[in-house]
Parts: C-alpha cells; sequence; structure tokens
C-alpha cells in the first residue's frame, strides 16, 4: 500500500510538473528532434549513396549476363532480376529517408504546438492586464476624487498631511552632526512620517530605500556618510526631471518605474502600469513631469538599539498621469 501510495504521488507530481511546463517541454522537444533530423539526415545521405552503389552493381552484373547469354536476355529473368533490383534499392531508399522524415515531422509539430501556446497566453496575458488597468484606472480616479474632496474640505495643507502620513513629535530628542562630523544633541519639534513609503507613488529620496537598499545615486557631504549634501541631490533631482521629461516628449510615454530606475528607488508594481503620457492637446493630463517640490522632511526609522530615531530625506511626490498601460502598444504582435 505505501509502495502504491509513493507511486501514485510521484505520478501526480510528474504530471503536475509536465502541465506547468508544457510549453517548455515542446520547444525542447523540438529542438532535440531538430537537431536529430540533422545528423539522420547526414546518416541516411551517405547510406542512400551505397544503395545506389549496390544498385548501380547490380544492373551492370545483369548487363554482363544478358551480353554472355542470349537465352537468359530473350527470357523473362533478365526483366524481372532487374525488378527486384530496383525495387530492393526503392524500398531500401525509403527506410532510410522516413527517419528524418518523421524526425523532421515531429520536430515541426512541437514548435508549431508551442508557438500556438505561447500565442494563447500572450492573448490571456493581454486581456488581464487590459482588465487590471481598467480596474486599477477606477481605483485611481475614486481616489483623486477623494483627494479633491479633502482639498474643498480642509484644504491643501490637510491633504498633504493625511497623504502622506505626517505626524507632529514634540520635544522630540535629535541628534545633528556639525561641519567636522561631532555629534550634536538638541531637542525640538519634529514633523515625520512613518519609514514606509508615504502614499501611493510617492517616495523618499535618501542614503536608504524604504526596501533596505543602498541608494546609489544619493550625495554625502563626508565621507563618513553622516551629513547628506541636500545642495548637490536637489541639482541632480532637478537634472534627472529635466532628462525625465526629454525621455517623455521623444517617446510620448514613461512608466513611473523608468523614473525610479533614474534615481535609484526600488521599482514596484504600479510603477509598471501607470505614468505619463505626452499629449499637449489632452486638458486632463500635464504632458509634463514633475518630482514634486523636493520638500525635506524627516523619516521615522528603527535604530540598531531597537529604538526609533528620525533621518532626514527629500519627499518626491510624482504627478503621474494614472494608469498608462492601455495607452502604450507592448503587447504587439
Amino acid at each position: 500500500m505505501g509502495f502504491l501510495q509513493t507511486a501514485l504521488s510521484l505520478g501526480t507530481e510528474a504530471a503536475v510538473a509536465v502541465k506547468n511546463n508544457k510549453e517548455k517541454i515542446l520547444l525542447v522537444g523540438g529542438l532535440v528532434l531538430g537537431a536529430a533530423t540533422v545528423g539522420s539526415t547526414v546518416r541516411c545521405t551517405l547510406k542512400c549513396k551505397d544503395i545506389v552503389d549496390e544498385w548501380k552493381t547490380n544492373v551492370e552484373m545483369i548487363h554482363t549476363a544478358a551480353e554472355l547469354s542470349e537465352e537468359y536476355a530473350e527470357s523473362d529473368d533478365m526483366h524481372k532480376d532487374f525488378v527486384k533490383a530496383s525495387a530492393y534499392a526503392g524500398v531500401s531508399i525509403a527506410k532510410e529517408i522516413a527517419v528524418p522524415v518523421i524526425f523532421g515531422a515531429g520536430a515541426t509539430a512541437c514548435i508549431i504546438t508551442q508557438h500556438c501556446m505561447m500565442e494563447h497566453k500572450v492573448e490571456k496575458l493581454t486581456e488581464t492586464v487590459v482588465g487590471l488597468a481598467a480596474a486599477y484606472k477606477t481605483i485611481d480616479l475614486a481616489f483623486k476624487n477623494y483627494r479633491k474632496n479633502v482639498i474643498n474640505e480642509l484644504g491643501k495643507e490637510a491633504d498633504d498631511r493625511f497623504r502622506h502620513g505626517v505626524k507632529k513629535d514634540e520635544g522630540a530628542t535629535v541628534i545633528e552632526f556639525d561641519e567636522n562630523g561631532n555629534e550634536k544633541v538638541s531637542k525640538k519639534d519634529i514633523y515625520y512620517t512613518d519609514e514606509s513609503d508615504p502614499s501611493d507613488y510617492a517616495k523618499f529620496y535618501c542614503g536608504v530605500n524604504s526596501d533596505g537598499s543602498l541608494n546609489p545615486q544619493f550625495v554625502w557631504m563626508d565621507p563618513l556618510k553622516t551629513r547628506a549634501d541636500w545642495d548637490a541631490n536637489i541639482h541632480f533631482l532637478n537634472c534627472q526631471q529635466s532628462y525625465a521629461n526629454q525621455l517623455l516628449r521623444i517617446n510620448g510615454y514613461l512608466f513611473l518605474n523608468d523614473v525610479y530606475e533614474m534615481l535609484g528607488l526600488p521599482k514596484t508594481k504600479a510603477g509598471q502600469v501607470v505614468g505619463w503620457i505626452f499629449d499637449p492637446e489632452n486638458p486632463n493630463i500635464d504632458s509634463h513631469i514633475s518630482f514634486g517640490t523636493f520638500r525635506i522632511i524627516n523619516r521615522k526609522v528603527i535604530n540598531h538599539e531597537g529604538g526609533y530615531e528620525y533621518e532626514e530625506c527629500i519627499l518626491l511626490d510624482f504627478n503621474v498621469d494614472g494608469v498608462i498601460i492601455d495607452k502604450v502598444k507592448i503587447f504587439e504582435k
């Protein structure tokens, strides 16, 4: 019973593995059969040459026998021997040719079947992406309407505070560094946000990204990386913003993940479907990329001792147009 269960389990796993990897199996099978077709064709060519040579020899022997014997030449035996020799050669050649033909047909069938499966998957993926884009667009529109209502009711400052989760820590202990890199402890009111990304598309621009990775684009003022060079960082952001707008005008669109990559920030799933479209005649979009006001804000992070400390960052708030993946032809056949 245990052996049966094990065999059944292995069989089920094998069937699932084949089902999940059938396109890869068909492609590999097609390539293997294609290689076998080439190899068997070479072998077939050599064998067929030998068969033809043997047939020529047999025909010459029949003609020689006919020259030596007039009775043989006038009988039906000569015709029968010629037919037998030719038929044997024809059958032998057909047998040799059958092998590369079978291999070639199998390779063609595997590759065509794999292509049809992949084409079907692309069609399904396209339908899924279009459906997700429509759903995402609905959510994005609802969120924009919600923000508009908040601004109308409570003002832009309240919207900014709610959206980015800005909080106030009165009399917080702050560790700062002077020009010589010496620590200086002071108490003051701190406006901060939590360590996670502040909103849907906004990002903190600082030495360490929210996922813990180091930002290679960030500029420090000293080798010990204790003080940020905010002037240099803001200059870099302005340059990248100008470059992003040039790309937008040239290509006609730009995804948010493209901008994240330019700034050394981690990509996101949302960043692959939202972005900007360049269409100056459309009054509903900016046709211009903005990274925000480059406002320096404190980010609350966990320190090595398990407590909290504040880290200065630039808050980038991108003015994306919303979902653009359905406006860009990325699944052209």
